[in-house]
């Protein structure tokens, strides 16, 4: 089953994805970030898209992801176009939606 990673945009929370994590848990394996300093995580660091890629690609080493799906409201999408522009082996596609 192909991995899928929910990124919530700035100011947001992993919280916010529950919904759409479980319209597609049967197609994927759905993984959601919470980036440092949102929703329930601390930060004493500040704020920046660095920061939130460094997350980003913590949390996918970790995990051990790779040619991952990736879905990224607003902030979420640009941290991952950031990071694929660096490691494009990461990633299988990347959907983003901003306003």
């Amino acid at each position: 089953m192909k991995s899928l990673i929910l990124l919530h945009g700035a100011l947001g929370a992993a919280s916010q994805l529950e919904p759409l994590k479980k319209i597609l848990q049967n197609v994927f394996d759905v993984h959601i970030l919470e980036f440092e300093g949102h929703g329930q995580t601390y930060s004493d660091k500040p704020y920046s898209i660095d920061l939130f890629v460094s997350n980003l690609k913590s949390y996918l080493d970790q995990h051990q992801l790779k040619e991952v799906f990736v879905f990224g409201y607003s902030m979420g999408g640009y941290v991952a176009l950031k990071l694929a522009s660096q490691l494009p082996e990461y990633f299988s596609k990347i959907i983003t939606l901003g306003n």
